[in-house]
């Protein structure tokens, strides 16, 4: 049956505007990764890429003999000790009183900020958390949604002092707010200064009527004690009164832990209806988290995280010794949004941006598939007009070479921006 006439020009319209600010998305082309250098994916550990994650599901699935195939409801009319269990080793693997188990990172954030919030309550919020964050908080009953600018602690402050100009209730501690920043944050692979937005939260809200709210999507597995995440690394476990720890990252799988109170999760359980209503996972999506957990936690798992870091500060030197690099940030052709103290910084999170001017990342992204390197263009409207970029990341299992090549590419590419001849451009090569 064709589509009605006018919802068919509706939906053609909707796509021309996205065409016309220049990003339509596609399904992506499967690539052949015997051709192609991997910094583009999320599988920044390399645990599915080299086997290892493989390996520890088949040893898991062999743990468990008479696993069943599939599942049959909702978890509120049926579940699996598995399923109990696995909730309640993540809760010890993240030191945290409880936990509730969802399909996916998305799910689950739109669960927290669309259930927990309740009427006359606020959610302060760092502007430029994850998209399942603005939606969850599209459906939530708070009465006060309200930005602060990305990782200030001052601007925070300021956030949380007029909010207790505009509601007498959150001043006297009768209404709560929501706190809500990321570990590292996806777009820009900058880490969320966490201790300052305790210290300005506690100090704003004498009473202690907040929550504090961590995304750990792009930290979980590649820092803390095997791998539980920043807060965990920081022990600041008890500050945070919920976190969510994605496993479609580094973990290289599906689903999400939201880390909370018992009452928080009754909540959950009660009021979320993307809990409610759907399957409970399958054995084999929690065999395959419960494999990943204990991948991190092998010896193997603690010398991928050392070696990721290796790699990145690898990277970092590359690019900062190269001749034109001071140069081509100074005129706005290509630069990055993070590292900026990366000699000193003792954990660096392995997404990098490289930001180009206006119109150019699709041009540098072209140049990187040109010589065989996955990764990817991101334009409006997911950054800023002003802020498209080729989103890198680094992995594990990127040989020294491979990373070469990566600064290589980007930095012949940005050469050309400034219309330098080829003979005036030093190898990266000559610094190895």
């Amino acid at each position: 049956m064709p589509l009605p006439r006018a919802f068919k020009k509706g939906l053609q319209a909707a796509i021309e505007r996205r065409r016309q600010e220049g990003y339509v998305f596609s399904l992506a082309t499967p690539v052949d990764p015997s051709k192609t250098i991997d910094f583009g994916t999320n599988d920044t550990l390399s645990l599915v890429s080299s086997g290892a994650l493989r390996a520890e599901f088949l040893a898991e699935l062999e743990r468990n003999p008479d696993f069943s195939i599939g599942a049959c409801g909702s978890r509120v009319l049926e579940d699996s000790e598995y399923n109990i269990e696995l909730e309640r080793f993540l809760c010890r693997t993240h030191g945290a009183e409880d936990g509730l188990f969802f399909g996916s990172g998305y799910d689950a954030n739109v669960a927290i900020f669309g259930t927990i919030p309740q009427p006359g309550d606020a959610i302060v919020y760092d502007e430029l958390v994850h998209a399942s964050i603005w939606d969850g908080m599209k459906a939530s009953r708070a009465s006060i949604t309200k930005p602060f600018a990305h990782n200030d602690p001052r601007s925070l402050g300021q956030v949380l002092e007029h909010l207790q100009e505009q509601s007498p209730e959150i001043r006297s501690g009768d209404h709560t707010v929501f706190v809500s920043v990321e570990s590292v944050y996806s777009m820009d692979g900058d880490i969320c200064p966490a201790h300052e937005i305790v210290a300005v939260t506690k100090k704003a809200l004498p009473h202690g009527n907040f929550i504090l709210i961590m995304d750990e999507a792009h930290s979980n597995g590649l820092v803390g004690p095997n791998g539980a995440g920043l807060v965990s690394e920081w022990g600041l476990e008890k500050e945070f009164g919920i976190r969510l720890h994605t496993c479609g990252k580094a973990l290289g799988t599906t689903g999400a832990i939201v880390l909370c109170d018992p009452l928080v999760k009754k909540m959950l359980v009660n009021y979320a209806r993307m809990f409610i209503f759907t399957k409970a996972p399958s054995f084999l999506m929690l065999a395959v988290v419960k494999a990943s957990y204990n991948a991190l936690a092998s010896e193997d798992g603690a010398r991928r995280r050392r070696i990721l870091q290796e790699n990145i500060r690898f990277f970092f030197g590359l690019l900062e010794q190269h001749p034109l690099w001071q140069k081509v940030q100074q005129q706005g052709h290509l630069r990055i949004s993070c590292g900026e103290n990366w000699t000193n910084t003792p954990w660096l999170s392995p997404i990098v941006p490289f930001v180009t001017k206006s119109g150019k990342s699709a041009e540098l992204g072209n140049k990187m598939r040109e010589n065989g390197i996955l990764s990817h263009p991101v334009g409006y409207p997911i950054v800023p007009k002003d802020g498209e970029r080729i989103r890198v990341v680094i992995h594990t299992d990127n040989s020294r070479e491979q990373i070469v090549s990566l600064v290589e590419t980007a930095m012949e590419w940005a050469s050309k921006q400034l219309e330098q001849k080829p003979t005036e451009i030093s190898s990266v090569r000559s610094n190895l």
